[in-house]
């Protein structure tokens, strides 16, 4: 027994920007082929993310059928609550929600989404109802080895951003762009798990050039106890 413990491997996957807007054509496709997810997966793909002890996405869009799009906002995303069940059929375990989406609808927008992935049996990170719940880390173990897995968004870089900021007293997501509070839950982290992983919504979309934030903090991150670093947000590969 020993022996098997020690030869345990767990296996993580993460991937990057997952959205399920009715009217977009990703959706347009899934109803095409009748829902069936195996018609929208290379099947080896689809194995690896199945086969995952945990898989992480980031869930860029609300799940709700109430609120209104952000004035002024160019893409505001919503999607029917069912359709939380196609992360299941990925085999998604967890996702976060700090991305730039997750309030496009407003308030009630946010708390729909977070009570449809707990609905659903989708873990998520990133956001919450007050800023101490948005901060805390997803904490899995296997094996007797812990993980801790934070997830921040720094896209809006303004001070009074379309996608809100969870605060003590409102909804909203873990904002980064200021990062001494994000070091600060990394250490705590570092202190109760055998490894970190970093999730953050940055950088800039469609340039495999990282910008100097993702630079600078990345070393701040890695000096507080970040073990593993993964960004989202671009919609192509960074170095």
């Amino acid at each position: 027994a020993q022996e098997a413990m020690e030869d345990a491997v767990m296996t993580m996957a993460v991937a990057g920007d997952v959205m399920f807007d009715d009217s977009y054509s990703i959706m347009n496709y899934y109803r095409s082929v009748g829902g069936e997810i195996t018609k929208c997966f290379d099947e080896t793909l689809l194995g690896y993310m199945k086969q995952a002890d945990l898989f992480m996405v980031n869930n860029e869009c609300t799940f709700t059928n109430r609120g209104t799009p952000t004035e002024g906002k160019t893409y505001t995303f919503r999607s029917n609550p069912q359709n939380a069940k196609i992360l299941k059929e990925m085999g998604v375990d967890l996702v976060s929600l700090a991305n730039n989406h997750a309030y496009d609808y407003g308030e009630i927008s946010i708390l729909d989404t977070m009570d449809t992935l707990t609905g659903s049996g989708i873990e998520y990170v990133g956001a919450g109802t007050t800023l101490d719940e948005a901060k805390t880390p997803f904490y899995y173990e296997m094996e007797g080895t812990k993980v801790a897995i934070v997830a921040a968004t720094q896209i809006e870089r303004m001070p009074n951003p379309d996608t809100k900021g969870a605060t003590q007293n409102t909804p909203g997501v873990f904002r980064c762009f200021e990062p001494e509070l994000l070091c600060e839950v990394i250490k705590t982290a570092k202190e109760n798990s055998d490894f970190v992983i970093v999730y953050v919504h940055w950088g800039a979309e469609n340039t495999t050039e990282v910008d100097w934030a993702q630079r600078d903090q990345a070393i701040l991150f890695e000096e507080a106890g970040a073990d593993l670093i993964v960004g989202d947000h671009p919609h192509c590969l960074q170095g």
